[in-house]
């Protein structure tokens, strides 16, 4: 229906009625067992490992995927304890498109005919010193924008500008705000050859306190495109939620998937897709970041420092083989 050109037929083929797929899947198979924030399932489904940086992965799979978490929480709200893993032959290639806002609301992917419903589209603040990203926003399809899957094009809801609130005294340069970036991730199908291979990967968490979390992630690709496998581990000492410690490690081997990153809006779009070495390639990253009034209470503002580090090969999304 949605390849239908209104200027080649009557263009009357519904009402306005909201079309909900209870059992989304690709094949001819869907189960989904689910008990209070846990569930098992064989179907489509997106998988985001988030809340570190070296190890995200944002895809949208068929096959089998399994969220388990603890019924107690923290005093934050989080589960105590958190397992995900998921396993796939996905028959598709994902890409990663990075739109530096150009003050319209109109960005074209590099891809087109692009699979429907396998988009995870967010906005990046990133610092305009370091690159670092300092906020992460996960937009809604129909909330905050819309998408042509056939002809590969977002539309934004509201215009986003390629800089944004900048709380520092001291201006770096005329274009003062932290950069922000539209971050696009999908899937595909080739048009020639098929794609033989697997993804499977999964992470686990836990907080022994209050304040101390560790974790564990860990993800596979193979593929006759690129091949990788990738390795993580961090812990979290948080005081509040303003006032916070985090350390990651992360270990990758081989190339990743296609990225792009585009200044124009997707007219022009310059390849950033990190090579392996055939070597295993390390990372890691600190982060100390302070809410000043809670540790001096006639203080008021914060404070924060980063520093990361990566081996030549290193590749991960939005992290690749530049050593820094």
């Amino acid at each position: 229906m949605r390849r239908l050109d209104p200027d080649d037929y009557y263009p009357v083929y519904g009402d306005d009625s909201t079309l909900i797929e209870d059992a989304p899947t690709s094949g001819r198979f869907y189960v989904r067992i689910a008990r209070g924030n846990s569930h098992v399932m064989w179907g489509n489904f997106k998988t985001r490992i988030d809340g570190v940086e070296l190890a995200r992965y944002e895809r949208a799979l068929y096959g089998a995927e399994a969220v388990l978490k603890s019924e107690q929480v923290t005093s934050f709200g989080e589960p105590v304890s958190e397992v995900r893993g998921f396993a796939a032959q996905p028959g598709t290639l994902p890409q990663r498109d990075e739109f530096l806002g150009s003050g319209g609301s109109a960005y074209f992917l590099l891809r087109q005919d692009i699979n429907q419903g396998s988009e995870q589209v967010a906005i990046e603040i990133r610092d305009e010193v370091t690159d670092a990203v300092i906020e992460r926003r996960q937009l809604r399809d129909g909330d905050d924008y819309t998408i042509d899957y056939v002809q590969g094009v977002i539309l934004l809801h509201r215009p986003l500008s390629s800089s944004g609130y900048d709380p520092s005294a001291v201006r770096s340069s005329s274009l003062s705000g932290n950069f922000q970036y539209l971050v696009v991730n999908y899937e595909y199908t080739p048009v020639v050859g098929d794609l033989d291979g697997y993804s499977y990967g999964g992470r686990a968490q836990a907080w022994l306190n209050d304040h101390f979390r560790i974790g564990v992630t860990g993800y596979q690709e193979n593929t006759s495109i690129a091949d990788q496998t990738l390795l993580e581990a961090d812990v979290t000492l948080r005081l509040s939620e303003k006032t916070y410690f985090e350390f990651e490690w992360a270990q990758s081997e081989g190339s990743n998937f296609g990225t792009v990153v585009s200044t124009d809006g997707g007219f022009i779009f310059n390849s950033m897709t990190g090579v392996g070495t055939g070597e295993p390639a390390q990372a890691w990253r600190t982060a100390l970041f302070m809410d000043l009034s809670e540790l001096f209470p006639k203080i008021d503002g914060s404070a924060g420092i980063l520093f990361e580090t990566r081996g030549a090969g290193f590749n991960s999304p939005g992290h690749y083989g530049i050593k820094r």
